[in-house]
């Protein structure tokens, strides 16, 4: 995968370009880096509900709900790709399938 993502021929040199775009900020759901007092013991036990987290960590709690939407998008695309999927055969070869 990482040298299809890089185009990168040499397998260790694509790792390692492949670990750099992962850790690029833009890969977070953050726009800034979470600071320290929102990752530390206390912050768990403040942050650790749904009114401490909006209180005591924004950062942590905006990354958090960017996470949520992303997933609601990606969840919902596999959902119409298995109907898409179930719509073909259906048609074609007259079966069903569920996957749920």
């Amino acid at each position: 995968m990482a040298r299809n993502v890089t185009q990168e021929d040499d397998t260790l040199k694509a790792k390692d370009a492949f670990i750099k775009i992962l850790n690029r900020s833009e890969m977070f759901y953050n726009k800034r880096d979470i600071p320290k007092n929102e990752s530390s013991p206390v912050a768990h036990k403040l942050c650790s509900s749904v009114p401490g987290a909006k209180i005591f960590c924004p950062v942590r709690w905006n990354a958090m709900q960017n996470w949520f939407v992303h997933a609601r998008e990606v969840s919902s695309k596999q959902i119409q790709e298995v109907n898409l999927l179930q719509q073909f055969l259906l048609r074609q070869y007259g079966y069903k399938f569920s996957i749920w």
